[in-house]
């Protein structure tokens, strides 16, 4: 799954789960899920020029529930102003743990609804096995 993706799928996790509804930050250089994620929760996406130190000062400013770019790292209001991905990693296992769901299932639920309730069908997206099972010979 591409870092856009979880970028996405976090986002809509702490804006369900913590109740944060308030905007999200992103570069300019990260795709635009986020922003489909904010319509489908009546808030908006804060784009800013490339360099964490821009999304990292909406966040110290507590105008954004999350900020990301598309090298993964992110934050989240309580937690550095830097962009992490150990912290990307321990909200994926949250949020798998929390929902009781595979990350491909999660994706695919939001992707779902976000289509659904924003009519943005290029949303939708399939998560494909990298590798064929081995098939026996025999």
């Amino acid at each position: 799954m591409q870092p856009n993706h979880i970028l996405a799928l976090l986002y809509d996790y702490v804006v369900e789960t913590r109740a944060w509804k308030m905007p999200a930050g992103r570069s300019v250089a990260t795709s635009h899920l986020m922003d489909a994620v904010a319509e489908h929760y009546g808030t908006t996406i804060y784009q800013t020029p490339v360099g964490f130190k821009y999304i990292g000062e909406l966040i110290e400013q507590d105008k954004i529930a999350l900020g990301g770019e598309e090298s993964a790292g992110l934050s989240i209001p309580g937690t550095f102003r830097k962009k992490d991905g150990i912290l990307a990693c321990l909200l994926v296992a949250e949020m798998v743990a929390v929902r009781g769901a595979s990350l491909a299932s999660s994706y695919a639920r939001c992707s779902n609804a976000l289509a659904a309730n924003t009519g943005r069908c290029e949303l939708i997206f399939t998560c494909r096995r990298t590798s064929r099972p081995r098939q026996s010979r025999g």
